[in-house]
């Protein structure tokens, strides 16, 4: 192994500078969250996902696991997460919405407000759509499943919900009912989006 000649320089504490030139430099590094601890526990797979993507632009310089996420910060996840920011670039976020296809899911008119469960799980097998090519509408789960209270869950995401049950995306209750108005969490949309990229083998 050859190693490249010039002038040496370290960055502290990881970065080796090699220049060919004696001058002035300017090193740019990519945003970086931090992770909120949670009773001083940091969950290692949001810790993983904070430096796979740049999730600044969605919840800001400090992520805290517990907070709610709004319709505007699940469809940035989205953009972010299916790496199509240069398709939507100069779109608004009701713009985004329409062109990924997730109205049904994310009502334009709802973008300032938390979402829920249902919306969160449906949104993670769009992720899964979106990267498969294989549409959630054709999706069909491996085996019957029985839902306590299956009569609850709005229709516009009843498909994509027993998709996210049975890929492993999330789980029903201990009495076998679907919780689909709770309020989702950003730890709770995050792990939602891991379990899908190691479905795909992207973890």
């Amino acid at each position: 192994m050859v190693e490249p000649s010039g002038i040496k320089g370290w960055l502290y504490p990881y970065l080796l500078v090699t220049a060919k030139t004696a001058g002035e430099y300017t090193v740019l590094s990519k945003p970086q969250i931090y992770v909120h601890e949670t009773g001083g526990y940091v969950d290692p797979n949001l810790d993983r996902l904070s430096k796979k993507y740049d999730l600044v632009s969605v919840f800001g310089r400090t992520l805290y696991p517990g907070d709610f996420v709004t319709g505007e910060n699940a469809v940035k996840l989205f953009e972010i997460v299916t790496e199509t920011s240069g398709l939507v670039k100069g779109l608004s976020v009701a713009g985004k919405i329409n062109y990924y296809g997730i109205g049904d899911i994310i009502p334009v008119s709802s973008v300032n407000r938390d979402i829920n469960k249902g919306q969160a799980d449906s949104l993670a097998v769009e992720i899964y759509a979106f990267k498969t090519g294989v549409p959630s509408k054709t999706m069909k789960p491996s085996s019957y499943m029985y839902i306590k209270n299956a009569d609850k869950i709005p229709d516009a995401i009843y498909n994509r919900v027993v998709i996210a049950l049975d890929l492993g995306i999330t789980e029903l209750e201990s009495d076998y009912s679907y919780n689909a108005d709770k309020k989702a969490t950003v730890e709770d949309l995050l792990n939602a989006v891991v379990t899908v990229l190691k479905i795909l083998g992207e973890w």
